[in-house]
């Protein structure tokens, strides 16, 4: 109840919530997924396309939808990566407080597992790309230092005290046992369903989510949309943005196969904070946002250096 689309839309009929409640997160997803990918630089056809691929898309449309505290945070993530992005081109702070607003509301939204997620991505985001981009470290602490208590105190603003959600994170990690950990990482040939959806039991139900993600089929991308992503990966790999998003794509990808990567899964599970969430692989939800934007950077420098035929050649082959 402390967030406050919930509270607009929850006046209307049950019906009608549901599905301007769904409609309007698809919506604003879509329309900062498109601000963001026009502010590093692509194409704006090619950032209205892939938004609107990535509204369109099974994340985003299949069994997820169900769970409205998830949808509301995925969402949102793309709102957050343009503040963040906005304030590394113009450095000023004024971006990292809409930032902040964004991360408290994802907060406010009671998903705490992916607001977290978010808050350590967009951290290091920030602070890697600023040292690369050479910011004075001065202004570097002091502008991460008000944002994150700025961050704080839009949280509790929105009635979610620091403490309450501490008091969560510790019932979460007593509650959950070593064999859930395990069980709820994805594995890896999970990932054939970028491509192909069927590849493990019926993709809508619930015995899918054995040893891998609650809902495998979010991993649907599609023939083309893989192609696109593998292409860029490895003929772009010297541009900047690619190597971000491919480093923060192998990672996610990592932790949200975590129980099946021997010893580094036990120092996890007994990690603070981390250890006590029940779905590690609840954090596909970035590796899937980065596989978009790669494809949207890829698709722009294709049409940028006429590289179509390239693709297609290369594509038809077999080995994009």
């Amino acid at each position: 109840i402390t967030y406050p689309p919930l509270l607009i839309f929850g006046l209307l009929p049950l019906k009608a919530f549901v599905r301007c409640y769904y409609c309007f997160h698809l919506a604003l997803g879509a329309f900062f997924t498109y601000k963001y990918l026009t502010q590093i630089k692509c194409k704006s056809q090619v950032a209205f396309v892939v938004a609107i691929l990535y509204e369109c898309s099974i994340h985003l449309g299949g069994l997820r939808k169900d769970h409205i505290g998830i949808i509301t945070a995925v969402t949102i993530l793309p709102m957050v990566m343009f503040f963040a992005h906005k304030y590394l081109d113009e450095g000023k702070f004024k971006w990292l407080v809409a930032c902040a607003f964004g991360m408290s509301l994802q907060v406010s939204a009671n998903v705490f597992q992916q607001a977290f997620y978010t808050d350590v991505l967009v951290f290091f985001y920030i602070v890697v790309i600023a040292i690369i981009n050479k910011t004075a470290i001065k202004k570097l602490i002091k502008d991460v230092g008000l944002w994150i208590a700025t961050y704080l105190g839009m949280s509790a603003l929105v009635l979610v005290p620091t403490a309450m959600i501490i008091s969560y994170f510790s019932s979460m990690a007593e509650s959950n046992s070593y064999d859930n950990f395990l069980t709820f990482s994805i594995n890896y040939y999970k990932l054939l369903q970028m491509i192909f959806p069927k590849v493990y039991c019926d993709v809508y139900g619930w015995n899918t989510v054995m040893d891998s993600s609650e809902m495998n089929i979010e991993l649907f991308l599609g023939t083309m949309c893989f192609a696109i992503l593998v292409f860029t990966v490895i003929r772009y790999r010297k541009v900047r943005m690619v190597r971000v998003s491919s480093i923060i794509m192998l990672i996610s990808l990592i932790y949200a196969s975590i129980g099946h990567i021997p010893y580094l899964r036990m120092l996890v599970y007994v990690m603070p904070i981390f250890g006590g969430f029940r779905v590690p692989s609840r954090a596909l939800f970035i590796f899937i946002f980065f596989a978009f934007v790669l494809i949207a950077i890829g698709i722009s420098e294709i049409f940028k250096k006429g590289e179509m035929k390239l693709f297609n050649k290369r594509f038809l082959r077999g080995a994009v």
